[in-house]
C-alpha cells in the first residue's frame, strides 16, 4: 500500500523581519534626571521583556503599567505609543511559528496598521495562509508601494496572483523581482524555479476549466481531463468526509484547490523528484499521464493527496513529522481506510527514529518506497498494538492546540514516546509480522 507523493507545507520561506526598535522615552533622553523613579523601574521592565523577544510579557507589562496612577501621565503616553510595536514584533514572532490565528488579531489591532509596513506584510501572508487571496492581495500591494525592493514580498504576492488565476500578473511579479540588485543566492534559486514553474502554468492556463463541488475547487485541462472530472470529484469529496466521520479531522474552512497538470509539464512545476505521483504545497497538484484513466489507482492518488491537505489545513500549516503525515495519506488510500499490513519478504532494515521525522523530499526511489512503506507500517502498529482508533482520534484532535508538532509532542497525546512506539514497531517489523 504505497502511493509516491511529496508533501510540503506551504514552501513560501519568510526572513526574520527587523521590527522597530522601541522609541526613546524620558527615561533614556536627556530629560532623565527629572524622571520619576518608578517610571525608570517600569521602563526597564518593558524594554527587558521586548529586547528577550518575549512580546506577549511585554504587552501584559504595557496594559498593566497603563492603569498605574503611580506612574506619570508623560510615561503612560509613552506607553501608548509602543503598544503598536511591541504588538508587531509579537505577531511576527507567531508568523515564523506559523501561527496567523494569533498574529492576525494583533496586526488588525495595531492602530493604523496601514501604515505600519510590516504589518501589511504579515497580514497579506496570513491572509494568504488563510485563503482569502483578494485580501491578501490588497494588503501585499500596499506593501510593495512602501517598500519596491522585498523579493519576499514579490514572491508571496506572485503566489497570491497565482491563486485568483492571475497567471500573467503573477509572472510579471516574478520578472520584477529577478530585476532587484539585492538577491540573495537562495532568492535567486527560488525565482529561477518560479519563473519556470509560472511558464508552464502559462502554457496550461489557456485551456483550463474549472469546477467546484463541495470541498473542492478543481482545475483541469478541458480536452485531455474531461472524462476524469466527476469522478475525481466524487472520490475527493467522499475521502474528506470518510476522514471527518472516522478519524475526527474537520472539514475545510475553505474549498481544497486541486489542480490536474499536463504530465510533461510537472516537473517544471512542482520540482519534485521524478518518482512522484502528486504534490500538495497547498494545492494538490497531480501530474496526469496521456490517456490517464480513471481506475482504483488513480483514486488512491486522489485519497492520499487530499489527505495531505486536509490535514496540513488542520495542522494550521504547521509540520507535522514525515512518517505521521505519509502513513495516515496511505491509511486514507482504501475508500473506508486501509488498516490492514500483509508482510512481504524485504530485506530493508527497520528505519531509525530520525529517519521518520526527516521529509522524504530528497530520497530516491528505492529509499522513498521503504520509507513509505515503514510509515504506513508505523501507523499499523499505532493502531492495532499501542492507542487504537480512539488514540489516534485523540492525537489528531490535539493537534491544532499543542505547540509540540513533532513525534514526541504527538504521542505525547497519548501518555507514549516516539522512542516505545518505534521500537515497538521495529520488533514486529523484524518478526515480519502482519496486522
Amino acid at each position: 500500500m504505497y502511493t509516491s507523493s511529496v508533501h510540503e507545507t506551504e514552501s513560501l520561506p519568510l526572513s526574520v523581519e527587523k521590527i522597530p526598535e522601541l522609541a526613546p522615552s524620558e527615561v533614556t533622553m536627556a530629560a532623565a534626571p527629572n524622571t520619576r523613579e518608578s517610571d525608570a523601574a517600569a521602563e526597564k521592565l518593558v524594554r527587558g521583556s521586548f529586547l528577550s523577544g518575549d512580546y506577549a510579557n511585554a504587552d501584559r507589562l504595557v496594559r498593566e503599567q497603563l492603569a498605574d496612577m503611580n506612574l506619570s501621565d508623560g510615561y503612560r503616553e509613552w506607553l501608548k505609543g509602543q503598544l503598536p510595536i511591541i504588538r508587531l514584533g509579537w505577531a511576527w514572532a507567531l508568523i515564523r511559528a506559523k501561527n496567523c490565528d494569533e498574529a492576525l488579531p494583533l496586526l488588525e489591532s495595531t492602530p493604523d496598521h496601514t501604515a505600519q509596513a510590516l504589518a501589511l506584510k504579515g497580514l497579506g501572508y496570513c491572509l494568504y495562509a488563510k485563503k482569502d487571496f483578494a485580501n491578501a492581495s490588497s494588503y501585499l500591494e500596499n506593501y510593495l508601494d512602501k517598500n519596491k525592493s522585498d523579493p519576499e514580498a514579490y514572491i508571496l504576492l506572485s503566489e497570491v496572483k497565482e491563486s485568483l488565476g492571475e497567471t500573467t500578473e503573477a509572472w510579471e511579479l516574478a520578472q520584477r523581482a529577478t530585476a532587484l540588485q539585492n538577491l540573495t543566492e537562495e532568492e535567486t534559486r527560488e525565482l529561477a524555479k518560479r519563473e519556470a514553474s509560472l511558464n508552464a502554468k502559462a502554457e496550461e492556463s489557456a485551456g483550463q476549466g474549472e469546477l467546484s463541488s463541495g470541498f473542492i475547487r478543481l482545475r483541469y485541462q478541458l480536452v485531455q481531463h474531461q472524462g476524469l472530472v466527476t469522478g475525481s470529484l466524487q472520490v475527493l469529496q467522499k475521502t474528506i468526509e470518510t476522514l471527518n466521520l472516522q478519524l475526527g479531522l474537520p472539514y475545510p474552512a475553505e474549498p481544497i484547490e486541486v489542480i490536474f497538470h499536463q504530465s510533461e509539464n510537472f516537473g517544471r512545476i512542482a520540482h519534485s523528484p521524478s518518482w512522484t505521483a502528486g504534490l500538495y504545497d497547498g494545492r494538490v497538484r497531480i501530474p496526469i499521464p496521456q490517456a490517464q484513466s480513471f481506475d482504483e489507482d488513480f483514486a488512491r492518488i486522489l485519497r492520499h493527496e487530499i489527505t495531505h491537505a486536509v490535514l496540513s489545513e488542520h495542522a494550521q500549516h504547521r509540520n507535522l513529522p514525515a512518517w505521521f503525515q505519509e502513513g495516515m495519506a496511505q491509511v486514507a488510500e482504501c475508500p473506508e481506510l486501509c488498516w490492514t499490513y500483509r508482510f512481504a519478504a524485504t530485506t530493508f532494515p527497520f528505519l531509525s527514529p530520525q529517519a521518520f521525522d526527516a521529509g522524504f523530499l530528497k530520497l530516491n526511489r528505492g529509499e522513498a518506497q521503504v520509507a513509505y512503506k515503514q510509515s504506513f507500517y508505523m501507523m499499523q502498529v499505532l493502531y492495532f498494538q499501542v492507542a487504537g482508533i480512539q488514540g489516534i482520534k485523540q492525537i489528531i484532535e490535539q493537534i491544532p492546540v499543542i505547540q509540540d508538532l513533532s513525534s514526541d509532542g504527538l504521542m505525547d497525546q497519548i501518555g507514549q514516546t516516539f522512542a516505545a512506539v518505534h521500537q515497538r514497531a521495529a520488533e514486529s517489523w523484524g518478526a515480519q509480522r502482519s496486522f
